[in-house]
């Protein structure tokens, strides 16, 4: 097995292609989105804890600002 570590991401650059599973079952692929829409990956550093909640719930207050902007958060 490859334990290589990646060299980090600088900004503008484009990140490699990964699949995660989605709320809904099935997998999101960070290609489907490349040439469409701008993607926002979150990350809650604990779940059920006071952060992950604020940290949500900012999300879902600025939903409509996300879209205006073409911006897909997953």
């Amino acid at each position: 097995m490859d334990m290589t570590i990646p060299a980090p991401l600088t900004p503008g650059s484009t990140a490699p292609d990964f699949s995660i599973p989605g709320t809904s079952g099935e997998n999101i692929t960070l290609s489907q989105f490349r040439g469409k829409k701008y993607v926002l990956l979150a990350f809650f550093p604990a779940a059920f804890t006071p952060v992950c909640t604020t940290e949500l719930c900012a999300f879902g207050e600025d939903f409509d600002q996300f879209s205006s902007l073409h911006v897909e958060v997953l």
